[in-house]
């Protein structure tokens, strides 16, 4: 479900460059603008998926999608550096700064945005939820998207309030729009990587239920704003976070084999149609067929569209026929452990059924939980109601602090008086106990 998205993503994205229904009717037009919209927070979304956890133990994760995006968004400039040229954007005013601002919040292109602003959300969400957790980390996200949401949709009524609008003035000054990664990514990000943790609890029917009625609520929002001329730009809106909720979950329900190369597929589709739009309307110029491939904007639009898939997929061929190696995998070991986790919440179900009123059970998980995995034991309680640990040592509460267990850690065994100050370190939110036992 979520591969099959992003192609529908790269192909809405198109839709919301090239305007197809313009010239059919302006309600028309504006209903794909506003369906569009779902393209990028998906996008984050997905990223959450697959890249944030409550239970990492270090920064690895996070340095790799750095790289990784980093990387593709360094070539992407490279990419556009032609147009950026022959646009004139390195003969403007204040040429430092308005390239340091391209580079960090809106992209040296104006699609590119949303590479920075993965990188820059990501790092935000990161902390967050290593600090704070999911429903707090929730929290703070929404109010920043609040924030961001009077700098966008909603920016006319900011401009009736004086104070406020000098705020917004003074972010203004540091970026374009506020749809980058401080106000725009993290609820997304967020709302992803709670998923991630959490089992869809709504059923198909309200999966899509909501999904239809989210995209209604969308589009009534967007058109009321745009009636009232009070949009500064129309990326953000108070519905569209409620609405991916609800898509996203029901694309979670589409298991099956990964499609070989369509995720390159749909990066490629997204990075290059830019510059598909531009060979379009030069070709178009040159041949004097405007009338044909420019003008006619659902003839624009599939002409985009086509030639962006034939460019992608023949890339994304390309990339597995000659840069993916797949490796072998031989298994050295004789023997192994195969953990059934269903059982192992049925077990705790039931202890904690025959526990008398007020009691809480408490996992003891020392010495790797008896070779069984202390990281996966203890995650895969806490997910299911269990809030207490017992190791034996202090590098043992370490190690679930760092893999995020943020219930009560006990220490059955010594604590040396020295290392109160690590105590202290990984005491964060509940309890880390250190108890000497005889």
């Amino acid at each position: 479900g979520i591969d099959g998205m992003r192609l529908a993503a790269a192909v809405l994205v198109i839709t919301c460059h090239t305007s197809p229904l313009a010239g059919v009717s302006v309600v028309g037009d504006l209903l794909t603008r506003i369906v569009a919209r779902v393209a990028i927070p998906f996008y984050f979304m997905a990223t959450g998926l697959f890249t944030l956890s409550q239970y990492h133990c270090d920064n690895r994760r996070l340095k790799g999608f750095m790289k990784k995006i980093g990387t593709i968004y360094a070539a992407s400039v490279l990419l556009y550096l032609p147009l950026n040229i022959y646009q004139d954007y390195f003969n403007r005013p204040n040429l430092l700064p308005n390239l340091l601002r391209g580079l960090v919040f809106d992209g040296t292109v104006y699609h590119l945005w949303h590479l920075p602003a993965a990188m820059l959300g990501l790092a935000i969400v990161w902390r967050l939820v290593e600090k704070l957790d999911y429903p707090e980390g929730l929290a703070v996200a929404a109010v920043l998207y609040l924030v961001g949401l009077f700098g966008d949709s909603y920016y006319g009524i900011v401009v009736r309030l004086p104070v406020v609008k000098k705020f917004y003035d003074l972010l203004f000054q540091l970026f374009d729009y506020t749809r980058n990664g401080i106000f725009f990514a993290p609820i997304f990000l967020m709302l992803g990587g709670y998923m991630a943790e959490q089992k869809p609890r709504l059923t198909k029917w309200w999966n899509w239920a909501g999904s239809a009625s989210g995209v209604v609520l969308m589009f009534t929002e967007g058109m009321l704003l745009h009636q009232y001329v009070i949009p500064r730009h129309d990326s953000m809106c108070l519905m569209l976070p409620i609405c991916m909720v609800f898509l996203f979950q029901g694309l979670l329900r589409f298991r099956g084999r990964e499609v070989r190369g369509l995720r390159t597929a749909a990066r490629v589709i997204y990075l290059v149609h830019t510059m598909v739009i531009v060979t379009v309307r030069a070709a178009a110029k040159i041949t004097h067929l405007e009338a044909l491939l420019v003008k006619s904007n659902l003839v624009y639009f599939v002409a985009v569209c086509v030639i962006s898939f034939l460019f992608g997929f023949a890339v994304a061929a390309l990339w597995w026929r000659f840069a993916v190696k797949q490796k072998h995998i031989t298994v050295k070991e004789r023997a192994y452990i195969e953990l059934d986790l269903a059982s192992l919440v049925h077990n705790a179900a039931i202890l904690q059924a025959a526990m008398p009123q007020g009691s809480e059970l408490m996992a003891l998980v020392k010495a790797n939980a008896y070779g069984h995995g202390d990281y996966e034991i203890s995650t895969h309680l806490e997910k299911n109601g269990v809030k207490a640990f017992a190791v034996a040592t202090i590098e043992e509460g370490i190690r679930l602090r760092r893999h995020g267990i943020r219930g009560m850690i006990l220490i059955l065994g010594y604590t040396d008086i020295h290392r109160a100050k690590e105590l202290k370190q990984y005491a964060h939110l509940k309890q880390l106990w250190a108890a000497e036992l005889s």
